[in-house]
Parts: structure tokens; sequence; C-alpha cells
């Protein structure tokens, strides 16, 4: 059965007529159980998505999602004072 998985990094994998395609980090690809088995370690099952019985492999279904700007660590922290002596 094809499961839809995040790719956690850039993958090349081989469509049904045996040519390599890439997967870019943070796209999501239909992949078959044995295609899953040769790269598990990089890739994650995305959550509620229905198992479907259809052949297809390496189908982009959406591109990276966007980043959100990183707020400033600092501005969180409290300041320390060094004791004067």
């Amino acid at each position: 059965m094809s499961k839809t998985y995040f790719a956690n990094t850039p993958l090349i994998l081989q469509d049904e007529n045996g040519e390599d395609v890439r997967v870019e980090r943070g796209e999501t690809v239909v992949l078959s159980d044995t295609q899953y088995a040769e790269v598990a370690a990089h890739v994650t099952l995305i959550d509620g998505q229905p198992e479907t019985t259809n052949a297809t492999t390496s189908s982009h279904l959406a591109e990276e999602p966007p980043e959100t700007p990183s707020e400033n660590p600092d501005t969180d922290k409290p300041k320390h004072a060094k004791a004067k002596e």
C-alpha cells in the first residue's frame, strides 16, 4: 500500500518507469512499502492521510512549507548584571 510521507532530506527515488526522480527536503511524496523500506530513516509519515491502493509512486503533492521568521531569542531572556566588587 502506498502512503504519503514528508521528506526530511533530499531523496533520489525511482519511479514506475525506472527513472530517477529527485525529491527535495520538505516535499511530500507517495511511497510504496518497498520504497519506504529503502528510505525510512529519511521520511516521516504524514498523519491523517488515508491509505491508498493505487500504484502511484514519487508524486509531488506539495512544495516546501513556508518558513516562519524566528523570534529574537534574546528578548525572552532576563539580562544578568555582573556584581560589582
